[in-house]
């Protein structure tokens, strides 16, 4: 008998994440798992139902989710659960109801805390009865994943018929032949489900070091492996798996840069498929950093190496994602940011640096200093945007974020990028012959 352990809402609006949580939540747990991708939807659904479990981004739609679902069921006087990825203006006061976690946690977190929540043991997860083939909806399979079970359809008499082998590769043809007869789901047995979902975990990271995919797929699995590395990365947990994931998607960011020509096809790119604010930042800091090197009579292959590790974790300690454009204490010093926050943004430099040095042993000579230095501060705590005591290359990335912030914020508002008043801005607030010639090496750049 295959008996669900009740109906979990899950509300998220990146998409490919949400989708393997999703399968992870269904075949560990053996929930029913209703996704959804604004809040005005869940709202919706609570009208009518009451799940035994929410699961949200504490912040869509620059909403405060966590808080606005949190007091809908305090009105209806559901006994539903939450859990809260990211930060929000929730206060908990002690009710274990709720659980707070950091945001992009790993599946097994997720899946970890899930279970608490619902009260399933380790013992019952390891016994689930799903029935003797597990269902997993085809919109999670992505196209050339080389098979480690077979594969079965459902035919209207209820019984299955295997599609592929093991070992076989997923193409695109036979997905298609899925959809077109009306298939949601692809079947594996049983036996065979936690294999599989495994294999798509892995999958992610080996996506992006394939030269195969094409330029809108290697930004999309480079989002999702920072996300992995990231979440991580802030909880300590390293192992080489992390390491190598970091390698192959500072590579494939070097990649990326040297694929495109314009700015404004980056921005158009990450503008319409769902990666991450702190990725964007990552990869246009990335871009412009190595065009300026470029342009440099000094500049090498190896600098570009290094920029590229700055970008990728210059903001990977920051704990919320709109962080990433506070570039000086008088910014910092006008919100009203809660002890922590402040602390956590002044020193996220100075962190990044230590946690570097700490567990990266193969880091490019100078990493660590350029990322303390990020900021123009000497010693990584702070902003000094006007420093000229600091690395060269560190004054690279200060001028590279500097264009990003400005050009991400026009952006966001809809506003029309204006190369000439960028330029002007940068040259009244940065004085000194190196800041000058690193201005002078992107105004050529296209946007």
């Amino acid at each position: 008998m295959n008996t669900k352990n009740g109906t979990i809402l899950f509300l998220d609006n990146h998409d490919r994440s949400k989708h393997l949580y999703t399968l992870a939540l269904e075949v560990y747990l053996n929930n029913t798992v209703v996704e959804m991708s604004s809040l005005q939807d869940a709202f919706d659904y609570l009208d009518s139902y009451a799940p035994e479990l929410i699961i949200t981004r504490a912040n869509l739609e620059n909403k405060d989710c966590g808080l606005a679902l949190s007091n809908l069921i305090r009105v209806k006087n559901y006994k539903t659960k939450v859990i809260i990825l990211g930060k929000s203006d929730l206060k908990l006061d002690g009710n274990s109801g709720f659980i707070h976690l950091i945001e992009d946690v790993s599946v097994k977190d997720l899946l970890k805390n899930a279970a608490e929540l619902l009260n399933i043991t380790a013992k019952e997860m390891a016994r689930l009865d799903v029935g003797e083939y597990f269902p997993i909806d085809i919109k999670l399979l992505p196209e050339k994943l080389v098979l480690v079970s077979p594969i079965y359809k459902l035919n209207p008499d209820g019984s299955f018929e295997k599609v592929l082998d093991k070992e076989s590769q997923l193409h695109s043809e036979v997905l298609f032949m899925l959809n077109y007869s009306g298939q949601e789901f692809i079947y594996v047995k049983s036996t065979d489900r936690l294999k599989f979902v495994n294999s798509l975990t892995i999958y992610i990271t080996e996506m992006i070091a394939s030269d195969r995919l094409t330029l809108e797929d290697s930004i999309l699995f480079g989002n999702d492996s920072y996300n992995l590395v990231k979440s991580s990365v802030q909880k300590m947990s390293i192992s080489p798996i992390v390491i190598n994931a970091t390698e192959v998607n500072i590579n494939n960011m070097l990649s990326i840069s040297s694929k495109i020509d314009k700015l404004d096809k980056y921005l158009k790119i990450i503008s319409t498929n769902k990666t991450s604010l702190v990725f964007q930042h990552c990869l246009l800091t990335c871009f412009i950093s190595s065009h300026i090197i470029n342009k440099m009579d000094w500049g090498t292959n190896d600098q570009k190496v290094k920029l590229a590790f700055v970008c990728f974790f210059s903001n990977m300690f920051l704990e919320n994602d709109q962080d990433v454009f506070i570039r000086n204490e008088l910014t910092l010093n006008n919100f009203d940011y809660s002890a922590d926050r402040f602390h956590n943004i002044n020193n996220h430099a100075l962190n990044a640096a230590k946690f570097l040095s700490k567990y990266y042993s193969n880091l490019p000579f100078g990493v660590e200093t350029i990322i303390k230095q990020h900021h123009g501060n000497k010693y990584g705590v702070g902003f000094d945007l006007h420093s000229s005591s600091v690395s060269p290359l560190a004054l690279i990335y200060l001028i590279a974020d500097d264009w990003v912030c400005r050009i991400m914020n026009s952006s966001a508002t809809g506003q029309n990028v204006n190369k000439v008043d960028f330029l002007s801005l940068l040259k009244s607030n940065y004085k000194g012959i190196m800041f000058l010639d690193i201005i002078k090496a992107i105004e050529d750049l296209e946007i």
